[in-house]
């Protein structure tokens, strides 16, 4: 599998409105009869480093990984951080959480959480 059929494989149970590259799609966002439950999770980055040991090249690479967590309503972004950071764990060996930050946006009026990983793959 690719790491981004794994990302989407475990983070896809956890939220309602789907895990999607790049943006949530229009079709996708909240009406005011579902945002207060609303959830969606967008992988918008990931950068690939090549991995050095003191042996030389490594044959895995490390990918820098961004997952943004969005919800209608701040206690549900709060609920979803815990069970994305057991995703992960449970899912990659090697992943080390690097950022986490809250912010709203008030365009959408969307709750977002940004969670940055080092998975190694």
């Amino acid at each position: 599998m690719s790491l981004e059929t794994d990302l989407r494989t475990a983070l896809l149970p956890l939220v309602n409105a789907g895990v999607h590259f790049g943006v949530v799609p229009v079709d996708k966002l909240p009406t005011d009869a579902n945002r207060m439950t609303w959830t969606a999770i967008v992988l918008p980055t990931q950068i690939v480093t090549p991995e050095n040991t003191i042996c030389g090249a490594s044959d895995m690479e490390d990918y820098r990984v961004q997952i943004d967590a969005y919800a209608g309503h701040p206690g549900v972004l709060a609920g979803l951080r815990a069970p994305i950071f057991s995703a992960i764990d449970a899912t990659f060996e090697h992943a080390e959480r690097i950022n986490d930050v809250y912010e709203y946006d008030a365009d959408t009026k969307l709750h977002r959480r940004m969670i940055e990983y080092s998975i190694r793959f």
